[in-house]
């Protein structure tokens, strides 16, 4: 399955360092060291015992990074450990706890500091407030173009900034969502992002094949005392995490990149967990190879045509066997 894996990571990594040139592809890849970290730290209980006070500064300097990538990874990061701590607090001890809370607050603290003398006030991120306002957050059925993208040309905020794109919040007038004095409008806000979830990982994606897997595997799973592994636990909490973390405030297909990456593994175990009477061997070897194209589609003709636009399968698979001369066409389309 490692094997499988590597090759579905490919087109994804990609697509998103050429086509998403972003903070997320870095948020992805640290969640990824973050889960295998926390799973050959604290999966097995003998383990530990036995931690060296290198591995628990590495854990908490990871999640200083997570944080330094993207302000969810604060939350998320204190989600995972707290959940962490709780399924092993019998094999914790304050000492190592403390190790790993020091080094993550030491780097945390450091940029939550500099940001609130900048701002003037405490904050760990003016994203949130950027993002949850009546100009960017979208209903459904609405499309919005951020304003500083079609606000025409817009002096950058302080001497030392390069553009208008570092704090867009401080040089464009927003009105601000309020939860609870608007509390209808903010659940159509909820209600819009429950669909871009939906439309960018389940309809026509590998997320209803883990929904199903996840059904079957508690309903006929071959043997009921089995524990599911840490690792799987851990993707599962993180899946859920991001989508209810993102939902509250704005969702775009690249926030929930990890969620698509993790849902591949996680629905393998879980099938393969499943009664063969079920699933037997071929129809699982047929649902895996469904499973990760699904999963590789999207960055696929992201790569090969530059958008993730319908088409029919026989599109694809032209360009897929003639991909330089596909890309070459699309690219200069898109240029010009």
């Amino acid at each position: 399955m490692q094997k499988l894996f590597s090759v579905f990571i490919i087109p994804f990594t990609i697509s998103a360092g050429i086509f998403n040139l972003t903070p997320d592809l870095l948020f992805t890849t640290l969640i990824l060291f973050l889960i295998n970290q926390l799973n050959t730290s604290f999966g097995d209980r003998d383990r530990i015992l036995g931690l060296e006070r290198r591995e628990l500064v590495l854990l908490g300097a990871t999640g200083g990074l997570l944080f330094l990538s993207k302000a969810f990874g604060l939350p998320l990061f204190v989600f995972l450990m707290a959940v962490v701590f709780m399924y092993r607090r019998r094999f914790f001890t304050p000492k190592k706890l403390l190790t790993v809370i020091s080094v993550f607050s030491l780097i945390s603290g450091i940029w939550i500091l500099l940001l609130s003398q900048k701002y003037n006030h405490f904050t760990i991120s003016e994203a949130a407030r950027f993002n949850m306002t009546h100009e960017v957050a979208p209903l459904s059925g609405q499309i919005i173009n951020l304003p500083v993208i079609n606000s025409g040309l817009i002096d950058p905020p302080y001497p030392t900034s390069l553009s208008a794109w570092e704090t867009p919040g401080s040089v464009i007038p927003l009105t601000t969502v309020k939860p609870y004095e608007e509390f209808s409008f903010y659940l159509k806000v909820i209600r819009r992002n429950l669909e871009s979830i939906y439309f960018t990982d389940f309809r026509r994606q590998i997320g209803w094949v883990f929904l199903a897997a996840v059904i079957l595997f508690f309903l006929f799973r071959k043997n009921k005392n089995e524990q599911i592994p840490f690792v799987v636990l851990l993707s599962v909490l993180t899946i859920v995490s991001v989508y209810l973390g993102y939902t509250l405030i704005l969702v775009h297909e690249r926030y929930t990149w990890i969620c698509m990456i993790l849902m591949v593994p996680a629905s393998l175990y879980f099938l393969s967990r499943v009664d063969t009477k079920i699933i037997p061997k071929q129809l699982f070897l047929a649902i895996t190879l469904v499973l990760f194209f699904l999963a590789i589609k999207r960055p696929v003709k992201q790569i090969l045509f530059t958008s993730d636009s319908k088409m029919n399968l026989s599109m694809l698979w032209k360009g897929a066997r003639t991909p330089r001369l596909t890309m070459g066409i699309f690219t200069k389309q898109m240029i010009g």
